[in-house]
């Protein structure tokens, strides 16, 4: 998820302008999106939204996200409660998060209460590799960022993410600390979190975030490097530091057929995360349903990041998919959407629209075409840039009228 807001200007108006111009745009928005005939098996369509954690943060915030959801349509809400692998919710797996100064204060217990009360849907939204991205490593000696180094990912080169600078991150197109998914203790780990979770939670679903690798290039831990080798009795780190002798060794359909083969073990251990977490859900919280936010650009997802997502849908591993398709231009919105919806093949697609890196109408433009294109839904992200800037809502009330 990318929380940054180079298009939104600043706040007009006053705070109860502001308030009244939330609640009645917003509803009017999310109320007026056009009816479409049901698929059989299917939901109603979906009005959601993803609350970052940052409004998880205090029970003043919570009530003021839940009671202006319900007053303007919203039905369901993802809200974000493992952000960096803490925690914000009791959890028995993970450290309590660094944002959560009063103990007593559990933001998923109050949120379920408050959004059950009104009817309205509750999805933890976890993510599951990626564990950090601050500048300086988390306080608690037991985050996994300080107690698992053995487990983060590491690059060709045989370099850890660990203590990579920003720029170095950002040279590598890797959001931050992220743990290598080929790894079995990572994925046990993160089961025995979903697992906690679900048994004292009454959630309504599990959406996972982050369930991939940040890119093809970093499964070169010891851990995921031994499993290819025992699959293949070649080790992986080798196509990538010595490729003259892999060349020589197995010729050049070998070598091909190798890096066939890696792509292919790479994504299914991504495959497994999120089979597992199926298995948790179905059997601690039947009728919990399971949804992932993922890349839009079906090319890159399967590529660069390993995530076969149209393959979980389509193995019924997941009940619904969510695009990030966070794109201002409206050609590549098109262009994504309609591939995907052709390649989902029926399954259900609740279209994420971003909300904070375009202009109000072109996000209405979005909203519209997603659901004239056959999107089981609609999720916004996110509250949070929609808290702090109203009016925003208002311009797309406009834009979304004038497009009827």
């Amino acid at each position: 998820m990318n929380s940054s807001n180079p298009v939104i200007r600043k706040r007009r108006g006053g705070p109860r302008a502001c308030l009244a111009a939330f609640f009645f745009v917003l509803g009017v928005l999310l109320g007026l999106l056009p009816a479409r005939p049901a698929r059989a098996g299917a939901d109603e369509d979906m009005r959601a939204i993803w609350v970052v954690r940052q409004t998880m943060t205090s029970p003043e915030r919570i009530e003021r996200m839940v009671r202006r959801a319900r007053l303007n349509g919203v039905k369901t809400l993802f809200v974000q409660v493992r952000g960096r692998a803490d925690a914000f919710y009791r959890s028995n797996v993970e450290p309590r998060a660094e944002a959560l100064d009063d103990t007593s204060f559990d933001p998923l217990a109050l949120t379920l209460r408050l959004a059950h009360e009104q009817g309205m849907e509750v999805h933890a939204w976890l993510n599951v590799f990626l564990i950090w991205s601050a500048e300086k490593n988390p306080r608690d000696p037991g985050h996994l960022a300080n107690s698992h180094l053995d487990w983060l990912a590491v690059m060709p080169d045989g370099h850890s993410v660990f203590g990579m600078t920003r720029q170095e991150f950002n040279q590598s197109i890797v959001e931050g600390m992220y743990l290598a998914p080929g790894n079995p203790a990572v994925r046990s780990e993160f089961l025995d979190v979903v697992k906690d979770l679900l048994t004292h939670y009454a959630v309504d679903g599990i959406q996972l975030d982050y369930v991939r690798y940040p890119s093809a290039g970093t499964g070169f831990d010891y851990a995921t490097r031994a499993g290819f080798m025992r699959t293949t009795g070649v080790d992986p780190a080798w196509m990538a530091d010595r490729p003259e002798y892999i060349k020589l060794r197995y010729g050049p359909e070998g070598v091909t057929d190798l890096a066939r083969r890696w792509a292919e073990w790479q994504t299914a251990s991504v495959t497994e995360t999120v089979r597992e977490v199926r298995a948790a859900v179905d059997s601690i919280r039947p009728g919990a349903r399971l949804s992932a936010a993922t890349i839009s650009d079906l090319d890159a997802a399967r590529g660069r990041n390993r995530q076969d997502w149209i393959g979980w849908l389509n193995q019924g591993l997941i009940d619904f998919a969510c695009p990030m398709i966070y794109t201002p231009d409206d050609r590549t919105f098109h262009k994504q959407l309609e591939r995907i919806m052709a390649e989902a093949g029926g399954k259900r697609i609740v279209a994420g629209v971003g909300v904070y890196d375009q202009t109000a109408s072109g996000a209405a433009r979005k909203i519209t075409a997603a659901r004239r294109m056959g999107a089981s839904g609609i999720a916004l992200f996110s509250y949070d840039a929609i808290e702090s800037e109203p009016s925003y809502w208002q311009a797309i009330r406009r834009a979304y009228l004038a497009l009827e």
